[in-house]
């Protein structure tokens, strides 16, 4: 009995693969238009990944202004993704890889929220906050499959902290709510407290988060109460490139890392 080596072939196995488009438009007065649209693609087949749609990742259009924000409406990312998820393994250079059992933080971008109405800060000091509101779309029953999330960062000298919250109620619940993925990726509700810290723009980075995720229920897999992680890693990292096309292109990664997981 001899072994072999196997080979496959992967698409964006630590960041998804990606195409879109991404502009802006300057009103006068600081006040400019955005807006972005953004679709996956699996490269091995050229299969539309999100459940197939045009411009699943993110879909949105909005108004920012440099020294206040930015207010956006359409698909979007929710605030754990926006102000955790770059502070974790899995939202940064892991991948899915590294992501958490169901992604229950959705620090991978397990889904999207769609309807979503959100608010990123300009940074005042050394702070930047942001929140999410993302409709139902269920008459009489606006309750029914929305969601809700709040962040924000802290980022002095090379420590960068950062905590959000996320609510989602009844997802799957009805084909145009917040979230459609259903129970399968979304727990029923989903409630996230994670916080976490990491030093920013150094070479060496070290970051140990907290998460704490109420009822969370799902299919084929039922696990009921709370679930408690403590996520530890580190991380090297130096490259060095320059002129137009790259002559010279040198890059090294080393990581290490520890999940702990209490059910």
């Amino acid at each position: 009995m001899r072994g072999h080596a196997l080979w496959e072939m992967m698409s964006g196995a630590a960041q998804g693969s990606r195409w879109g488009l991404k502009g802006f438009e300057d009103l006068g007065g600081g006040l400019t238009t955005v807006f972005q649209l953004e679709n996956g693609v699996d490269l091995s087949s050229g299969h539309l990944m999100e459940g197939g749609r045009l411009f699943g990742r993110q879909a949105y259009v909005g108004l920012a202004r440099a020294d206040v924000g930015a207010l956006t409406f359409g698909r979007q990312y929710d605030s754990l993704v926006e102000y955790l998820a770059p502070l974790t393994a899995n939202g940064n250079w892991g991948g899915f890889l590294f992501e958490h059992p169901y992604d229950n933080d959705n620090t991978d971008n397990a889904f999207r929220l769609n309807n979503a109405v959100q608010f990123n800060s300009a940074n005042f000091g050394e702070f930047r906050v942001g929140a999410t509101y993302a409709f139902s779309n269920n008459p009489g029953q606006i309750s029914t499959n929305n969601a809700q999330s709040v962040g924000a960062s802290y980022t002095v000298g090379g420590l960068t902290l950062g905590t959000a919250y996320l609510n989602v109620t009844n997802p799957g619940a009805n084909a145009l709510g917040a979230v459609t993925t259903g129970r399968v990726k979304g727990p029923d509700p989903r409630s996230a407290w994670p916080t976490r810290d990491a030093p920013a723009r150094a070479p060496v980075s070290l970051a140990g988060p907290g998460l704490d995720v109420e009822n969370d229920t799902r299919d084929r897999v039922v696990v009921g109460g709370r679930r408690k992680e403590l996520d530890l890693g580190e991380r090297y990292e130096t490259e060095s490139d320059y002129h137009e096309r790259c002559r010279r292109c040198d890059a090294v990664d080393v990581f290490h890392g520890y999940l702990l997981l209490m059910v």
